[in-house]
C-alpha cells in the first residue's frame, strides 16, 4: 500500500576514500553538510514537490563501489514499495561508482518502478529523458566513475604504503594501549590507562597464566574490553555483528601477545582488499609485509615479548584454572562440555551464549553441593559393583574348575572316536551289516556332537573367566581408590564415571563398562 504523500529521497554518501584526499576543498564539498544543504536547496527550487514529504538517506564511510550501503538499501525497499518518487544525490559518483551496476539502476531499475533520478552537479534529470535512454553522456560519466575509483584507490594505497615504509602510521585507529599524537596523526604515543592493562596480560602469559584464565580474570575485575574502552575515548568503530555482552577472549588475548606494535614496531600491508569497493579481503604472503621497527615507545620489552610468546604458544610452563577444566560433565541440552563459573563457584555450559539453547542457560550447579552429589553417589555405586564383582569372581572360578574336570569328558569323547573306528573294521570284514554300522555310527556320532556342545561351552565360559578375572585386577583397584575418596578427584572419578549429563532438573549418569 502506497503512502498517501510521496516521499522525494534525498542520498547522501562519503567514503573512506573521500576522507583520505588531501584536497581539502574537494573534501569539505562532499560532507554530509554540505550535500544536504545542496539537494535540500535543489527540492526548494522544483515547485513539483511542494506537498511531497522529503526523507534523508545518509551513509558515511562507505565505498560507491557496491552497493551493500545500510541507508542505501533501506531507500531502495521504500522505492519499491511504490513510496519513492524522486531519488536525488550531489552527483552520480554519490550515487554509484561502479558502471555496470549505476547503469542498471538508471536505465531499468528507476524507469520501472516510476522514479525520477536527479545528479545535480552532472546536469541530470531523468524526466528530460522520458522514453529514450540516458544516452552516451551518463554511460561515459559512469564509466569514468569506476575508472577514478580504481585509479583513487591504487593511489590511496600507493600514499600509504609509502608513508608506512617511513615508519609512519597510516592505520585509521591507534591500537589498544596507544593513542595518536595530537600533534602529529602518523605517531603513536602511549595511552597509559590501557598500556596498564596490556603490560598486565604479557606479564600474567609470561608468568604462566594460560590465555582462557587471563581474559576470565579480566572479565572478573570488570576491565572494559578493547572495544568499550575504544569507544569511551570517541572511536567509533563500526562492526556489522556485535555481542551485547563485550567480554575479553582468549582470541583478543591471543591477537594482542603476538602484536608487535607493543615492542615499537611497525608491521603494514598484512591484508589487501580483493577489489576496489569490496570489504573482503585476502592475507598477503609476509614477504609483502612491510615491518619497521623502533617506530614508536614499546610498552614491554622484547624479552618480555618474546617469553610471553614462548609460553602462552607452546604450552610450556602454563598454568590454567584450578583445578583444571572439568571434563566430567556435560550440558544435556546442548552435549558440550560445562566449565566454571568465573569465579570457579559454579558449572555452567561453556557454550551458553553461543549454543542459542535458552535451555543452556538455566543449566548451572553450584560447586560443592554438586561435587559432593556426584562423589556421593560414585562411592554408592562402587560398593554396589564391588558387592557385585566378588559374585562373578567365584562364578569365574568356578567355571574355570569346571574346565579343569572336563577330562572325563574328553576321555568318553576319545572312547567313542575308537569305538566308531572299529565298528567301521566290522563293517568292511564284513562282520556286520550296512544297516548295523549305519545305525550304530549314527547313535555315536549324536554321543559325539554332544559331548563337543558340552566341552566348547565349558570352553567358552573358560576362556571369559580367564579374561575376566585378569581384567578384575585393574577393575579392583579402581572401585579400591574411588571407595577411599575423601574428595572430589576428577582424574578417579573418569575411571568409573564416562560422563555426567546435566539437565535444569535432573542429572543422568553413564557409567565405565565394568558398573554393575
Amino acid at each position: 500500500m502506497k503512502r498517501i504523500d510521496p516521499i522525494v529521497a534525498l542520498y547522501i554518501r562519503l567514503s573512506d576514500e573521500d576522507e583520505d584526499n588531501d584536497d581539502v576543498v574537494k573534501r569539505e564539498s562532499n560532507s554530509i553538510t554540505n550535500q544536504r544543504l545542496l539537494l535540500r536547496q535543489v527540492v526548494k527550487n522544483h515547485p513539483e514537490f511542494e506537498g511531497m514529504t522529503v526523507v534523508e538517506y545518509a551513509d558515511d564511510g562507505y565505498s560507491g563501489m557496491n552497493f551493500g550501503r545500510p541507508q542505501f538499501n533501506l531507500m531502495m525497499t521504500e522505492l519499491m514499495r511504490g513510496n519513492i518518487r524522486c531519488v536525488i544525490v550531489k552527483d552520480l559518483s554519490r550515487f554509484a561508482r561502479n558502471y555496470i551496476e549505476g547503469g542498471n539502476y538508471l536505465e531499468r531499475i528507476f524507469p520501472m518502478y516510476h522514479v525520477r533520478f536527479i545528479a545535480v552537479n552532472d546536469n541530470y534529470d531523468s524526466n528530460d529523458y522520458i522514453g529514450m535512454t540516458g544516452g552516451m553522456e551518463m554511460a561515459f560519466k559512469n564509466y569514468m566513475n569506476t575508472m577514478y575509483a580504481k585509479d583513487l584507490s591504487l593511489k590511496v594505497v600507493s600514499g600509504r604504503n609509502i608513508m608506512a615504509r617511513e615508519g609512519l602510521f597510516v592505520g585509521a585507529h591507534a591500537p589498544y594501549g596507544y593513542k595518536k599524537d595530537p600533534k602529529n596523526c602518523h605517531k603513536l604515543i602511549i595511552d597509559e590507562e590501557s598500556a596498564a592493562i596490556v603490560r598486565r596480560i604479557f606479564e600474567e602469559a609470561a608468568a604462566g597464566i594460560h590465555k582462557s584464565a587471563i581474559a576470565t580474570y579480566l572479565n572478573n575485575d570488570g576491565v572494559p574490553t578493547v572495544i568499550e574502552y575504544q569507544r569511551s575515548q570517541g572511536h567509533g568503530r563500526k562492526w556489522v555483528i556485535e555481542k551485547e555482552k563485550k567480554l575479553w577472549t582468549i582470541t583478543t588475548i591471543s591477537d594482542m601477545l603476538r602484536n608487535k606494535v607493543y615492542i615499537g614496531t611497525t608491521i603494514t600491508n598484512k591484508y589487501k582488499r580483493l577489489e576496489v569497493g569490496s570489504h573482503r579481503q585476502r592475507r598477503t604472503p609476509e614477504s609483502e609485509w612491510i615491518v619497521v621497527e623502533n617506530t614508536h615507545e614499546a610498552i614491554v620489552s622484547k624479552e618480555l615479548f618474546q617469553k610471553a610468546n614462548e609460553v602462552a604458544f607452546t604450552g610450556q610452563g602454563q598454568k590454567r584454572m584450578e583445578p583444571g577444566k572439568p571434563r566430567l560433565f556435560i550440558c544435556g541440552s546442548c552435549g558440550r562440555t560445562m566449565g566454571f563459573t568465573g569465579s570457579n563457584m559454579a558449572y555452567r555450559c561453556a557454550r551458553a551464549s553461543s549454543s542459542g539453547l535458552p535451555e543452556c542457560k538455566l543449566i548451572k550447579r553450584k560447586r560443592y553441593p554438586f561435587e559432593e552429589e556426584v562423589l556421593a553417589t560414585a562411592k554408592k555405586k562402587a560398593d554396589e559393583t564391588n558387592v557385585q564383582l566378588k559374585k562373578d569372581i567365584a562364578t569365574w572360578n568356578h567355571n574355570i574348575r569346571e574346565w579343569k574336570g572336563t577330562t572325563e569328558l574328553r576321555e568318553k569323547a576319545e572312547k567313542l572316536s575308537i569305538k566308531k573306528l572299529k565298528l567301521y573294521d566290522q563293517y568292511r570284514e564284513g562282520k556286520i551289516s550296512k544297516n548295523t554300522y549305519m545305525q550304530a555310527s549314527e547313535k555315536i556320532s549324536a554321543k559325539q556332537m554332544e559331548l563337543a556342545d558340552q566341552l566348547a561351552e565349558i570352553d567358552k565360559k573358560t576362556y571369559e573367566a580367564n579374561r575376566n578375572l585378569a581384567a578384575s585386577v585393574d577393575v579392583k583397584t579402581t572401585l579400591t581408590e574411588v571407595r577411599k575418596l575423601d574428595s572430589f578427584d576428577t582424574a578417579v572419578l573418569k575411571k568409573i564415571i564416562k560422563y555426567v549429563k546435566v539437565y535444569e532438573d535432573h542429572i543422568e549418569y553413564e557409567w565405565a563398562d565394568f558398573v554393575k
